[in-house]
């Protein structure tokens, strides 16, 4: 998948509230890559500076811990 077809996925996850799976199935991948693919834009945009100074961590949903949801191992709330 290209770039931009990445960070449209995240954009698509953070902006618009929609799921992995619909995420996924939009792109053609599965919604456990649609997750890996998240993590990583989101991990490039921190490294890159892209996301600072704009109080991103805090921004986000306390709901959002990386995961696609009810599935797994939950985490405790902060």
């Amino acid at each position: 998948m290209s770039l931009a077809d990445q960070l449209l996925l995240t954009l698509g996850y953070w902006r618009e509230y929609r799921t992995l799976f619909h995420l996924g199935v939009a792109y053609g991948v599965h919604e456990s890559t649609a997750q890996r693919i998240v993590t990583r834009t989101e991990q490039r945009l921190l490294a890159a500076q892209a996301l600072t100074g704009s109080g991103w961590r805090q921004q986000r949903p306390r709901w959002h811990h990386g995961h696609s949801g009810g599935r797994g191992r939950q985490r405790k709330p902060d």
